[in-house]
């Protein structure tokens, strides 16, 4: 379940974040609302983008939806880092200007977290288990 979880909200976040991008989605509900500079929303999203692909990218190994056994001690490491990060992002998201953020986000981050928690302390299992 942890595994699915990341995939289909990571999946989606990296939509909202495309959207994000492409400015379709309001700037200031991200990013603590702090990000004014165009450049920088733009980084951010990309940066958003990729950690989202990470995530799913850990997340599928380990459900076994990708068979790689020679990247799997990779994953093993990005997991603790994806932890960390997550628990470092919700805690900041919590002292954010946009109230979207802190009341949306947050509870998002903290699901993810716990299903990277989840994820990180179990031994690779088969798809069909997840």
């Amino acid at each position: 379940l942890a595994g699915r979880l990341l995939i289909g909200i990571c999946s989606l976040l990296v939509v909202f974040h495309t959207a994000n991008f492409l400015g379709i989605v309001p700037v200031n509900i991200t990013w603590l609302g702090q990000l004014d500079s165009n450049v920088s929303i733009k980084i951010m999203s990309l940066v958003s983008i990729a950690i989202n692909l990470v995530i799913v990218f850990c997340a599928a190994m380990k459900c076994k939806y990708i068979k790689n056994t020679s990247l799997d001690s990779i994953v093993e490491k990005l997991l603790p880092i994806v932890f960390w990060w997550l628990v470092g992002n919700s805690i900041a998201n919590l002292f954010s200007k946009s109230n979207f953020e802190v009341v949306v986000f947050t509870p998002i981050l903290i699901i993810l977290t716990v299903c990277v928690f989840v994820l990180k302390n179990t031994v690779s299992i088969d798809s069909k288990a997840v």
